[in-house]
């Protein structure tokens, strides 16, 4: 019978090859979670809480892509909770704020303690359905499937195409996708847009015309 150490090596073996399902399965199981934790604990708003989830796992990729992470010494949950746990202390230090229970705590003590838990009542759920969406809409984690020289190609063909579109959209695109920037921060940035959901639907319209661009890019150049 395979232990929990072990299941848990099968599952990093899988994901350092970028196994599609694993990434998937492994991306959907913790997300909900993870949003209830930073959201209790750091009060971060929903569009920041998204936007470090997606950093979790970039960071993830980037540390097995430098090999400084070769083998998983905690469970894959801990690991992730972590670089997210440090993540949002970053956030809170920027937008000059603290937070007191994370701060001298490890994850796993966290974990511990019962501070990571899945049991949530059916109204912090139901509110959670409307913040995050489902893997397949997830713009910034569907090339974590993808080898790294397709990986390469498509950030080579997303800058092109995010550059030939208009300006209304690359001054919006640009900022959130290569500059890493919030959309508080762009929206404070933008005088054009009165409510911060004026602005969101202009990225949504955006995306949409930009996924049309890179089905057509990605289809001549065989990236899929």
């Amino acid at each position: 019978m395979i232990d929990n150490k072990q299941f848990e090596q099968k599952i990093f073996d899988k994901l350092k090859v970028r196994d599609e399902n694993t990434i998937k399965e492994e991306y959907n199981r913790y997300r909900e979670t993870f949003f209830l934790f930073i959201k209790k604990y750091f009060k971060l708003d929903d569009d920041t809480i998204k936007d470090l989830y997606q950093e979790v796992w970039y960071t993830f990729y980037q540390n097995i892509k430098n090999e400084s992470l070769l083998v998983l010494t905690s469970s894959l949950k801990t690991y992730l909770f972590q670089i997210g746990r440090n993540q949002a202390l970053n956030v809170l230090k920027n937008l000059g704020k603290s937070t007191d229970v994370t701060r001298n705590h490890s994850i796993s003590e966290l974990e511990s303690k019962g501070h990571l838990s899945r049991n949530t009542t059916d109204q912090e759920i139901s509110g959670l359905k409307s913040i995050y969406e489902p893997w397949e809409d997830d713009d910034q984690m569907r090339v974590l499937s993808g080898s790294d020289d397709n990986h390469l190609k498509k950030l080579t063909i997303v800058k092109r195409v995010v550059e030939s579109m208009t300006k209304t959209c690359k001054s919006i695109l640009i900022p959130f996708y290569f500059e890493n920037k919030k959309l508080d921060e762009i929206f404070n940035s933008l005088t054009k847009y009165t409510t911060k959901n004026a602005l969101k639907t202009q990225k949504y319209k955006c995306m949409k015309s930009m996924e049309r661009l890179l089905l057509e890019e990605f289809e001549t150049a065989d990236v899929y």
